[in-house]
């Protein structure tokens, strides 16, 4: 495992990682199915309430898996490809490498995941009534209980709030009406945060008041994620909007031939004052090899205490380079300053043929 999680291999051509927080997740869901099983009706064995727990845990890493693959499926077909799937512990999401063309192939999309979900769900529970009729009360607890864990999938991905499924239809709702993508990640990014605050809030409730601890907690950790991606993808996007830079290119609006770092250059005094005096306020960093490791942000730096600045380098403190932060020159700026919500730097490398030729930031 390294600092981005478990690499399992490709399906349909898509790298498939498990992020370190999703064994938190696999955990708490193999638990919660370990403990209905074995108070539910019919109850089960401590033995057998755990396998079933287990059973039930692989399933629903499957179902989310399926799930963000009809994503990938989808993107696909509209051209946009999809380098990575990432499960963690909200679930998972599919990593396109840019932004839909228009709103409708937004909104084919998002719901290709949800619509998944639903005939997932309506399929399990059938093998669950079908099983029950056999007599296999473990098949029909575990086809039942995952039956009814997908369509729940369904409708919590359908809230409508950035980033997930629901807030990306009404982002593309906006979009259609605006025709300013940027003005509809705003809009769609402030509807996630406000669910973001409601289920926070919800959760706290039921820790404090209403007697569920643990559902509570739970609740709460999704909204304060929800909360954070929205708020990231509303700071990133454009204040602007775009309709200043349609039709133009990265080329045209990038920083060209952007001053570089290495990894070890220890961080001090001068190195701030310069990342302040860019426009980009970020240099890309490269290792000893020649090969860009990542992007060293002058926010990123002013993360650390300045007392650390002189024992820290570049690549310590740097963001890691990941397909999400790689544009060309040749794209169109609207393509590239609509995924910057998906960007951890906040900045694009610019390259050519693997060169890099400039930086571009979207802020």
């Amino acid at each position: 495992m390294n600092r981005r999680g478990v690499r399992l291999g490709r399906i349909l051509g898509v790298e498939i990682v498990l992020h370190p927080s999703w064994f938190v997740l696999a955990g708490l869901i193999a638990y919660l199915l370990g403990q209905g099983f074995s108070t539910g009706t019919p109850n089960f064995s401590g033995p057998g309430a755990v396998l079933l727990g287990l059973m039930g845990a692989v399933l629903f890493f499957a179902s989310v898996l399926a799930h963000e693959l009809a994503h990938a499926v989808v993107a696909e077909r509209k051209g946009i490809p999809v380098h990575r799937i990432t499960l963690f512990l909200l679930g998972g999401a599919a990593q396109i490498t840019r932004e839909p063309d228009s709103a409708g192939d937004e909104v084919k999309i998002a719901l290709a995941g949800p619509a998944l979900s639903v005939v997932l769900g309506v399929l399990l529970l059938g093998l669950g009534l079908l099983a029950d009729q056999f007599g296999a009360l473990a098949g029909a607890a575990l086809f039942g209980t995952l039956g009814a864990i997908n369509l729940l999938l369904a409708v919590f991905n359908m809230l409508p709030g950035f980033p997930m499924d629901g807030g990306r239809v009404l982002r593309a709702a906006v979009w259609a009406g605006t025709h300013d993508l940027a003005k509809a990640t705003r809009v769609a990014a402030t509807a996630g945060r406000v669910i973001g605050v409601a289920m926070i809030g919800a959760g706290v409730s039921l820790t404090f008041l209403g007697g569920f601890p643990l559902n509570g907690i739970w609740l709460a950790l999704i909204g304060f994620f929800l909360h954070q991606s929205a708020h990231a993808a509303y700071r990133q996007a454009p204040a602007g909007g775009l309709a200043a830079h349609v039709g133009m290119t990265v080329g045209q609006l990038m920083t060209p031939q952007p001053e570089w770092i290495p990894t070890g250059l220890h961080l001090d005094e001068d190195v701030h004052r310069r990342l302040g005096a860019l426009r980009d306020r970020a240099f890309p960093v490269v290792g000893p090899s020649g090969r860009i490791e990542g992007v060293l942000t002058l926010e990123g730096m002013e993360a650390v205490p300045s007392e650390r600045w002189a024992t820290l380098t570049a690549g310590e403190v740097m963001v890691p380079m990941a397909p999400e932060m790689v544009a060309n020159a040749a794209e169109p700026y609207e393509w590239v300053a609509a995924r910057v919500g998906a960007n951890p730097a906040g900045r694009f490398v610019v390259l050519d043929g693997g060169r890099l030729v400039g930086v571009l930031s979207c802020r």
